[in-house]
């Protein structure tokens, strides 16, 4: 039972049933719509079963063999400095809030300054005497080219003034004071030309400034005063403090896809992106050998939307991830990474389970035989080039040995190849619990997608066999390729065999070893004709016979167990001949019948035909009925008449003749008797 949704909760599943194949069942998915994620799950379709864990893929045209584009799936991706973005539905640089920290303490209040980012401060030394400045990167808030103008430095004054004068316009710059500017640096009165420089920052309180107090500002060349972000504190009224903060895209950062395995030979890979200007990402592949070991392969960097992975040994590398480096441009616009699709051969599934691995027999007696056979399937993306294949015999001591050792070239995908063994067991062997054991690539040499499902185990039971002696269940006495019974007649001139069904112990190959006596006289071994096959474990002795007109008998005498020949016969038929050909005991059955009836009659030997023809009590003939020779048989015969005429129609009720004639040469002899019809 399978359930599909386009949602992980399955709020309205599409549900499809479906009864199992052999080792692998097919699904046929349709509607389904481009570029849209489904989730599965499937289980037993009974009441005790429970659903399998959720799955899910996304339909797309190309048909990539591995694609993502979605990046909440926890634990399969790396990342460094980069996010998946949910409403740009993409990979890009992730974004950080810089905080910029300027501290001014008076004099009396600490007597220190300090330019902080993000708690790293920028200042080589905060315990000065004056005033510190450091040019703001506007896009990062970062610190750069720190300036000290300190007290009593001549000239310090002019110096800030120049300074300030000649930045360019818009320049962020962050000023903090140390002790005391007024002395020095800043002058001491209002309007001084420090002080009128600074207001082209912005500064509302630069010239309130007096003798140890504190003041902080991040000014910006050419604002409005009072616009700026400015602290100022007067003697004893603690540290001037100005705090900003920004949003910031990293300059670089990765991503580390999620693995892409199972690998016969790789094709490319292919991106969806968008980069601006300036930005630009990286890509390097990741080989995973066989071991767990990666290796990086080599680095790609390019503005296209695919890299070409045919230089990649999947034989070394059957799984690959790939990281992408993200670099953004000075404006800090990360590129964009959509998707990845990755297009490869993927490699073989061999497989076996307990539909295609079968016996005849579960339970044999010792020295039977058992017939193997098995298909094993390839259910995976490609060819198996060489699959080595063992079967081996586990007997119930444990000890084992081969039985087939060989290998199927070019398995195709979806295709099986079947091999088969028939198991004869011998007293070596033993008895008890037995199992075939069928191994796929035992040494592993077809890298496929599960090792696990290669190895089956096919149990059978052989029973001990007890018997010490031949049972005459086992011996077959013909006359002429025919079993008779007890007086039965037998021609003249007879071809006998003795077949004899043997056990392991007994040995066939010693021909003292069956004993067969005509009227009490032993027929030897040289006038026997012996055909053996061992295979069914079978003996048959041959041999002609010519015998007068009376009653005679057979006997036949075997070894046992222990060597000892049976001093009873496992078998003893009593028979007649006759040298003269007849036809006895001429009656048909039922009679009187209705809707047909049997002749029956016994022959002492075989005539050329039989004759039966049925006339009316006037003497009309009504039907007649041949018998040939290949139709008769020594002894009893039974030759059925539907109870029609020649012409088809069925008898009137009355009374009767047949008249039954058994030819032979010259020899003919016939029976008249009655049979009476009543319907």
């Amino acid at each position: 039972k399978l359930e599909i949704s386009n949602n992980e909760n399955f709020i309205q599943p599409v549900v499809i049933t479906k009864s199992f194949d052999t080792l692998f069942s097919k699904v046929s998915l349709g509607n389904l719509i481009q570029n849209q994620r489904y989730y599965y799950r499937l289980k037993q379709d009974d009441l005790g079963s429970y659903y399998s864990a959720t799955y899910s893929f996304i339909q797309r045209n190309p048909n990539y063999q591995f694609f993502v584009n979605e990046g909440n799936i926890e634990g399969l991706f790396n990342y460094q400095n980069t996010i998946y973005d949910t409403n740009s539905r993409s990979w890009k640089l992730n974004t950080q809030v810089n905080t910029l920290k300027i501290l001014s303490a008076g004099g009396h209040d600490g007597a220190f300054g300090s330019i902080q980012l993000n708690g790293i401060e920028f200042l080589p030394n905060t315990y000065y005497w004056g005033l510190a400045t450091a040019i703001i990167d506007s896009t990062t808030l970062r610190p750069v080219s720190v300036r000290y103008f300190n007290v009593p430095d001549p000239g310090v004054s002019d110096s800030l003034a120049n300074f300030v004068n000649r930045l360019p316009q818009n320049t962020l710059i962050a000023m903090t004071i140390s002790a005391d500017a007024a002395q020095g640096p800043l002058g001491w009165t209002a309007g001084t030309p420090p002080r009128n420089a600074i207001k082209t920052l912005g500064s509302r309180y630069i010239d309130s400034i007096v003798y140890r107090e504190g003041w902080a500002i991040l000014g910006k060349k050419g604002a409005a005063i009072g616009t700026v972000p400015e602290d100022y504190r007067k003697l004893f009224a603690g540290v001037a403090t100005v705090e900003v903060t920004k949003t910031v895209t990293n300059d670089s950062g990765y991503i580390v896809f999620p693995e892409i395995k199972f690998a016969k030979s790789w094709n490319y890979i292919k991106f969806e992106t968008e980069i601006p200007q300036g930005a630009s990402i990286t890509y390097i592949p990741i080989g995973i050998r066989k071991n767990g070991q990666t290796d990086t392969l080599y680095n790609f960097t390019t503005n296209s939307d695919s890299i070409d992975l045919n230089n990649i040994n999947a034989e070394i590398y059957p799984s690959l991830r790939i990281l992408a480096k993200l670099y953004a441009n000075q404006m800090k616009e990360s590129p964009k990474i959509f998707s990845l699709g990755a297009k490869y051969v993927a490699v073989p599934e061999l497989a076996i389970n307990y539909q295609t691995v079968n016996i005849d027999r579960d339970t044999i007696w010792q020295g039977e035989r058992v017939n193997f056979s098995a298909r094993v399937y390839n259910v995976g993306k490609s060819i198996a080039d060489t699959v080595k294949v063992v079967l081996d015999l586990i007997k119930a001591d444990n000890t084992s040995y081969n039985l087939i050792d060989t290998v199927f070239l070019n398995l195709h995908p979806n295709n099986y190849k079947s091999i088969s063994y028939q198991y004869f067991n011998t007293n070596f062997d033993g008895y008890g619990n037995f199992n075939f054991k069928l191994s796929i690539d035992p040494n592993d040499s077809v890298y496929e997608l599960i090792e696990n499902n290669n190895i089956f185990f096919k149990p059978f039971f052989v029973k001990r066999d007890t018997a010490t002696s031949i049972s005459s269940s086992s011996v077959t006495v013909k006359f002429n390729n025919k079993e008779i019974l007890d007086w039965d007649y037998v021609e003249p001139n007879s071809k006998v065999n003795v077949e004899l069904s043997y056990p392991v112990w007994f040995p066939v190959t010693d021909t003292s070893a069956i004993q067969i006596f005509v009227n009490g006289r032993r027929i030897y071994a040289e006038k026997l004709i012996y055909d053996y096959d061992t295979i069914e474990r079978k003996m048959n002795c041959e041999f002609n016979l010519s015998l007068e007109s009376g009653e005679h008998n057979i006997r036949v005498f075997t070894k046992d167990v222990y060597g000892r020949i049976s001093n009873k016969p496992v078998v003893e038929k009593y028979f007649k001949v006759s040298q003269n050909i007849e036809v006895l005991n001429v009656y048909n059955y039922p009679n009187p019948f209705k809707d047909g009836t049997h002749f029956t009659f016994v022959l002492t030997q075989l005539p050329d035909e039989v004759d039966i023809k049925i006339y009316t009590v006037a003497g009309r003939l009504i039907k007649q009925i041949k018998v040939s020779q290949s139709d008769l048989t020594t002894n009893f015969n039974k030759v059925f008449w539907d109870g029609k005429d020649e012409d088809g129609d069925e008898l009137a009720n009355g009374v009767y003749l047949y008249k039954l004639t058994m030819k032979k040469g010259q020899k003919v002899q016939s029976v008249l008797q009655k049979l009476v019809v009543m319907k």
